[in-house]
């Protein structure tokens, strides 16, 4: 299991809320790239995105590396404000407020090329093995097909060795996060970008949100923060310029 990595990195200016400075603790998964991961510009798509957000409101954000499991319970505690990248789920609301979405990203199945998989629907996938990330939410529809052998994996990396390697016959997760991994993978995997394929159709469509912890005493003040600041890199440009940046768009 990945050792948590409490990296904090400090990203911009501090603004003063109830006379003193407004630090905005964070927390997320550092494996997710390219939208999350500490080696990458900025620490990716997403943690740029909320870092210029907040930064355009005069705010101090600091960013926690860790698990994804420990991520979101380290934020529904109120160990830190929130976490950088979640999806909407009704069990998340009950303890966490969203803010606005500020990207789309989609889901895939993925398995090895050899074994040919087709389906129509989830209920066709009754038989296989499905390996998606420990304390993840993918969808309504499969969170909810207890009908399916879903294995939680601790890292995609893991995953993708474990499917690889015949342990799983197939892996859910975000569909530009495996094709990055797998070109990450293919020094000590040679040709695993080749063996491993998306299969079609099942496609999920989801919004990222930064999710505050209603523990935290100054989490509707942060959600408004970084909603004002979202709206404000959109008209000035700067939201643009990070999608250019990290996407190649």
């Amino acid at each position: 299991m990945i050792r948590p990595l409490f990296i904090f990195f400090l990203l911009c200016f501090a603004c003063p809320v109830f006379g003193q400075d407004k630090v905005v603790s964070l927390c997320t998964y550092p494996h997710w790239a390219p939208y999350v991961h500490p080696d990458l510009p900025q620490g990716g798509l997403a943690t740029d995105i909320i870092n210029q957000a907040f930064i355009s409101q005069g705010c101090t954000v600091t960013i926690a590396w860790m698990p994804w499991a420990r991520a979101l319970a380290t934020a529904k505690n109120a160990i830190c404000d929130g976490i950088t990248e979640a999806y909407h789920t009704p069990e998340r609301a009950l303890w966490g407020r969203y803010s606005q979405p500020y990207y789309e990203v989609q889901g895939a199945f993925y398995s090895r090329k050899n074994s040919n998989i087709t389906f129509q629907t989830l209920d066709d996938l009754k038989s296989y093995r499905i390996g998606f990330m420990r304390g993840a939410s993918v969808s309504a529809e499969f969170d909810a097909a207890s009908f399916l052998n879903k294995t939680e994996v601790n890292s995609l990396k893991q995953g993708l060795k474990m499917l690889d390697r015949n342990r799983l016959d197939l892996i859910i997760n975000n569909r530009l996060v495996i094709e990055f991994e797998l070109g990450n993978m293919e020094a000590e995997n040679y040709g695993i970008s080749d063996r491993i394929v998306i299969v079609n159709p099942y496609v999920t469509a989801r919004n990222l949100h930064v999710l505050f912890s209603k523990k935290s005493k100054n989490s509707q003040i942060l959600i408004l923060d970084f909603n004002k600041g979202l709206d404000k890199i959109k008209k000035n440009g700067v939201y643009d310029d990070i999608l250019s940046k990290h996407t190649n768009k």
